[in-house]
């Protein structure tokens, strides 16, 4: 038994340039002599990119001798704290005198680059092309349309049944606007059909070039014939042309330990870094032996401003090291719709024969909480039965809907279908001959230009609507809702507090004074979406970055009819959207073979090939 024939180079430490030209990564290359000129390797990349002080056109590519791949290049626009995931793959046979290495640059500031690897494996000793491995790539330039469009392909039938495959895909992918989203998928056809892993993001730059991260998959497949593409589109438009397109396929039984853990399925994960995870799988190595491991997930934001940490961990430490300490905001794209590609891949040396439990985690590293769209609001001139009030302008599905009345504690408020009372204050200034606020809400969807409210008796009332985007999607969407009334207040609005149970959430004060608002002033902190002046009910808000007490909220207004005491007020926490992991993806095998090789594989490894690992 011995290793497949492999050299890595995986640098852990933060690297940096201002260079405007092509500069070698430290630690990022493995030396020719590592290598066997005329052998087909398997080469892999990854590293985490941005910029440190600039927002400016950053690039990572990998080269053979002084020659680029061409297809390796990423061009993307990032500056801290955000970070674009970087991945690459190809198939090359070796040139005598040269070895690889990974180069960065950056128009202007500083490019930083982390958690890099450079991996080159040996596919033509050990393993059969056309039986244990396939490979192909697609370089011709692709005008991309919202119709799929095939990229590499490979078809084959397996040997032996029921046997674990690893199957990778990326997409270069040239955006031509920063519109419309650059999509790429991992479809299989034949024995079995899916179109997942799948991602898409909405470029920040239309500089910007983009390989789609490296998409990795395990699959189980039969002793039939299966078909596996890469394929790419747009969510509209015509603007966006892919360059390169591959896919590999490798069957992981040549390999004397792997794993793997999939799932297809939408999750929702957690509002802090690294707080959810996502996939878990063990692997115990037969001998000491190197490790590859990989993770993938597709991270479907809701909200465009968010981020998200991934990592891997093994038996609870950072693979590769330092993940969590550095906590870097990952993202791709700029869109509420984007589902980023996320990956991390590392290779431990020597690892032992003990039990290696692999965990994929993640969370939303960097976020914002719901914000405001719009509102409508009145007071009735003439007493009525009902009143019909505007929708906000500009609602959309999904936007959390609040409206809030102002009307006399004798009358009942019922509203239209669909929506639900979430609280009511007590009457003030006296029960009976007092007025109320009472709040209703409802989540959008496909909603018309106007809502009815019905009153037990005829009477006026003042009534806003206001409309949140990117709040929670599904169930009750605060986190608290409470009331306070003053009987005898002329000039400030009750004090009122609750508790917010996540991070962003954004709070919602609502009042009125029966005195009438001639005009109101935020409490400390609060941003005014409404003046009570016209509809005397008030709209005012601020976004609570950590969980936990809001501290007392109030304001003050000028009120109209001074001989008219009493004000009440509703303060109200509005969940944010939560994000979600799709497709996400855990793997893992050893460079030990299982059996069945070669002697020149130990010939290989006296002349020092294996010796070809570094680690910064």
């Amino acid at each position: 038994m011995s290793a497949i024939a492999h050299a890595i180079a995986q640098q852990t430490t933060a690297q940096t340039t201002s260079s405007a030209v092509y500069t070698d990564i430290t630690g990022a290359s493995i030396a020719s002599g590592a290598l066997t000129a005329g052998k087909k390797y398997l080469v892999l990349a990854s590293a985490k990119i941005g910029n440190t002080s600039s927002n400016t056109l950053n690039r990572i590519r990998c080269v053979h001798g002084s020659t680029a791949f061409a297809e390796s290049e990423m061009v993307q626009a990032r500056a801290n704290p955000i970070k674009s995931v970087y991945g690459w793959f190809t198939v090359w046979t070796a040139i005598a005198s040269e070895g690889l290495k990974l180069q960065f640059n950056c128009d202007a500031g500083t490019v930083e680059v982390d958690d890099v690897l450079l991996v080159a494996i040996n596919l033509s000793d050990d393993i059969a092309e056309g039986v244990d491995w396939f490979y192909n790539e697609r370089s011709t330039d692709d005008a991309l349309s919202t119709s799929f469009l095939d990229g590499g392909t490979i078809t084959f039938t397996p040997v032996v049944g029921s046997q674990n495959w690893l199957v990778m895909s990326y997409a270069q992918i040239d955006a031509g606007d920063t519109t419309n989203a650059l999509i790429s998928q991992l479809n299989r056809s034949g024995e079995a059909s899916s179109t997942d892993p799948q991602i898409q993001l909405i470029s920040p730059s239309a500089s910007g070039i983009w390989p789609m991260a490296i998409m990795g998959r395990v699959f189980t497949l039969g002793n039939v014939s299966n078909t596996f593409k890469e394929r790419s589109a747009t969510g509209a438009g015509t603007t966006h042309t892919r360059l390169h397109s591959a896919v590999f396929a490798i069957n992981l039984a040549k390999f004397k330990n792997s794993g793997f853990s999939y799932t297809s399925v939408d999750s929702d994960i957690s509002q802090s870094a690294f707080g959810t995870q996502l996939e878990t799988m063990g692997i115990t190595p037969s001998v000491a032996s190197d490790l590859l491991i990989g993770g993938f997930a597709g991270f479907v934001k809701v909200n465009g401003g968010r981020t998200a940490a991934l990592r891997i961990q093994d038996n609870n430490s950072d693979e590769p090291a330092g993940q969590t300490s550095a906590s870097y905001d990952q993202a791709e794209g700029n869109d509420a719709s984007d589902v980023d590609p996320l990956s991390v891949m590392s290779a431990p040396l020597s690892v032992g024969t003990s039990l290696q439990t692999l965990d994929l985690d993640i969370g939303v590293k960097t976020g914002t909480g719901p914000t405001f769209r719009s509102h409508s609001g009145t007071v009735m001139g003439a007493p009525a039965t009902s009143i019909n009030q505007a929708a906000p302008a500009g609602v959309v599905d999904n936007d959390i809907l609040v409206a809030v009345l102002v009307h006399p504690d004798s009358v009942t408020i019922t509203p239209p279908s669909g929506w639900t009372q979430k609280v009511a204050s007590a009457a003030y200034p006296t029960a009976g001959t007092g007025d109320k606020l009472t709040m209703f809400w409802k989540r959008a969807a496909s909603e018309g230009s106007s809502y009815t409210f019905s009153f037990s008796a005829s009477t006026t009332v003042g009534i806003v609507i206001g409309a949140w985007k990117d709040a929670l999607q599904s169930g009750d969407p605060f986190s608290f809702a409470a009331t306070a009334t003053d009987p005898s207040t002329t000039t400030t609005f009750p004090s009122i507090s609750g508790t917010t149970i996540d991070p962003n959430e954004l709070i919602l004060h609502f009042g009125a004074a029966v005195g009438g608002i001639n005009n109101s002033v935020p409490s400390s902190g609060y941003t005014e979406d409404r003046d009570g002046g016209s509809a005397q009910v008030f709209i005012n808000e601020k976004a609570q970055a950590a969980a936990g007490a809001t501290g007392t909220v109030n304001g003050t207004y000028t009120i109209i009819s001074a001989g008219f005491p009493g004000a009440g007020a509703i303060l109200a926490g509005l969940r944010p959207a939560v994000s979600r992991a799709r497709h996400r993806s855990l793997w893992a095998f050893t460079f030990e073979l299982a059996g069945g090789t070669s002697v020149r594989v130990f010939s290989r490894l006296l002349r020092g090939v294996n010796r070809g690992i570094l680690r910064s």
